[in-house]
């Protein structure tokens, strides 16, 4: 015969906390703009993507701007999303709090 026996303590129960303050998601030019700041100018083709919107691309090329102004880099990027895909020529320029925003 087999006897099973319960856990009878009374001290209580500690469990992790699972909230976690919510962001608003990024959106795909600031991944981009990101990507392209992180990345060495000349570089080989780099892939990005965005968990939060699904999309994603390859960076084929970043050079620096011909205006030459604040270390600002120009790139072209494939950008392939659920509607289809496209190709985006700009402008990544460095903004406040060492982020990345395109500006054209």
């Amino acid at each position: 015969m087999l006897l099973l026996t319960a856990c009878s303590t009374t001290e209580p129960l500690v469990t992790a906390s699972t909230t976690q303050p919510k962001t608003a998601p990024q959106t795909d030019q600031a991944v981009i703009a990101e990507t392209v700041g992180r990345s060495d100018v000349g570089l080989q083709p780099l892939a990005w993507a965005n968990p939060a919107t699904g999309s994603a691309g390859v960076i084929q090329q970043i050079e620096p701007a011909a205006d030459g102004g604040q270390g600002c880099r120009q790139f072209l990027t494939t950008h392939q999303t659920i509607t289809g895909s496209s190709s985006l020529n700009g402008v990544a320029c460095p903004a406040e709090g060492h982020q990345w925003k395109i500006s054209r």
